[in-house]
Order: C-alpha cells, then structure tokens, then sequence
C-alpha cells in the first residue's frame, strides 16, 4: 500500500505557500508513479470526487486506465474508465477492490482512533498515522496467527445481521485477550484461594466484553 499524506490549507498559509487542491497532488502522485514504472499498465480507482475532466485528461496523458464513478445529484448511475476496450466486469473488478481500502481506513479510524480529535495538529497527524496503520496491520496479523493456532467455533455475533468471518473489532478484541493473559494485567489471587471473590464463568463474561469495547 502506498500511503500518501495531503497538507492542509492551513498548513501551506503558515509556510506562505500557495494551497494545492486534492486534484492537484493527485496529478504529481500518478507522474510519480509513472516515473517509478514507465512499462507498467497502471489502473488507477477513485471516488466521484476525481471526476474531473482536467484530471482524466492528465490520466490520459500518462497512459493510465483510470475508473471513477459518475453521479447526478448525489445518485451514483455509472461507473467511468478511460480504456474503452476494459471489459465491463473488469472494470467492477478495480473498482470494488478499493472497498478493501476504504474499509481499513474506517476500522482504523474507529477502532484505533485515526483522524479523529486526538489528531487535529499536523505534526500529530504525520507522526501518528503510519504507527496507527502499522499497528492495524500487526494486530491483524497476530490475530491471523492465533486463530490458525486455536480456531474458534466462530466470531462474536449481533443480533441484526449475521457474521460469517471475523472483523476487525473481533481481531482486536482476540488480540486484547491474549495480552491480557500472557502479560499480568489482571490477576484476581492465587492458584488455590481461599476464597474466589468473582467466579470464573462471570470473570471470563466480563473480560470478553471488556476486550470488545471502542
């Protein structure tokens, strides 16, 4: 994944620089990447906010099969690509691949707390968002690992839909219990204790909804 940091407004008034717009930033990116890979056939997928005729023209220029979506009135009616002979199914293909993208960044910001208030200086923001997306990536990887170890019946369900694979509130919450119980987070007493104040079965209920909060 190549992660691509956009300055504010703000940010380019404090260096008295003029402000380059997403589109803008966007035409120097592809020219990059068009630089780093000259033979490459590059398909390039973004959001109706790129559907720009100044922008696919520049996609053009560099030999890039770009795919966006067309809206009228905030209603999505088609999808658009600069390769007239891209086959239909295809083109779906590149576009629902960026759904995969889309959905880490989400379950970054909401579980771990990406450009969310705690986030809000620039300075903040670069140092925080490659460690935030490192540590998404090592959590799902450890919880990869654990469940190929010790495969569960199946992931925490909800009442209003049903859940056939694990997400990554469930990666999180799996990840969290065996930290919990490697390290000495929580101790109760000893071994064989007089007296057990909390009963496992109730213990266990607590931690594992402990695991699942924010």
């Amino acid at each position: 994944m190549f992660l691509w940091g956009h300055d504010s407004e703000r940010c380019y008034q404090a260096r008295g620089c003029r402000h380059k717009t997403v589109l803008e930033r966007s035409v120097q990116l592809l020219q990059l990447l068009r630089r780093w890979l000259p033979q490459r056939k590059l398909a390039v997928v973004g959001d109706s906010e790129f559907a720009a005729l100044d922008f696919l023209a520049h996609t053009q220029r560099l030999k890039l099969t770009f795919v966006t979506r067309l809206r009228i009135k905030y209603a999505p009616i088609a999808l658009l690509s600069t390769d007239r002979q891209a086959d239909p199914a295809l083109i779906v293909t590149w576009f629902v691949q960026r759904w995969q993208l889309a959905v880490t960044f989400e379950a970054t910001r909401r579980h771990l707390g990406l450009e969310t208030q705690r986030q809000w200086s620039d300075k903040a923001i670069a140092r925080t968002t490659p460690l935030l997306l490192g540590l998404f990536s090592w959590v799902t990887l450890l919880a990869d690992a654990l469940q190929t170890r010790h495969p569960a019946s199946a992931p925490r369900q909800a009442a209003w839909y049903a859940k056939p694979l694990p997400t990554f509130s469930d990666a999180l919450a799996l990840v969290r219990q065996f930290l919990w119980t490697v390290y000495p987070t929580f101790r109760t007493s000893r071994e064989e204790p007089d007296m057990l104040k909390i009963p496992k079965p109730l213990f266990d209920t607590l931690v594992s909804t402990l695991s699942y909060a924010a």
